[in-house]
């Protein structure tokens, strides 16, 4: 956006915020106490899962996610995952996030393009 000043912006989320749910960290609308980023694209997304916890996703047409994983063990759909794995996903509707077992991962919910 032009016209726009630079600024910086730190926030802390605690592990309970984090806790089975996608808790949104950056957002073009600041929803659910989560930073402003002045790009109506982007959003980012946090979670701290472990046993039977359950996290569906919806992607929109035209999206990608990018899933990382900070540390544990996770499922998404059938992909095993493992700490500091990464993974770029493209055409899929709905992701399952489950059989976590201490995990804590980023999600970057993007346009394709």
């Amino acid at each position: 956006m032009i016209g726009l000043c630079l600024f910086y912006t730190e926030k802390y989320f605690d592990a309970d915020t984090k806790k089975r749910c996608l808790c949104p960290v950056v957002s073009s609308d600041g929803r659910d106490g989560s930073v402003l980023v002045h790009q109506d694209t982007a959003s980012v997304y946090t979670s701290i899962m472990n046993g039977h916890d359950l996290i569906q996703h919806h992607t929109l047409p035209k999206r990608m996610v990018c899933f990382h994983l900070i540390g544990g063990h996770i499922i998404i759909n059938v992909q095993h995952l493992n700490a500091r794995d990464a993974l770029k996903i493209t055409d899929e509707a709905k992701l399952t996030i489950d059989n976590a077992i201490n995990a804590e991962f980023l999600l970057f919910d993007l346009p394709i393009g």
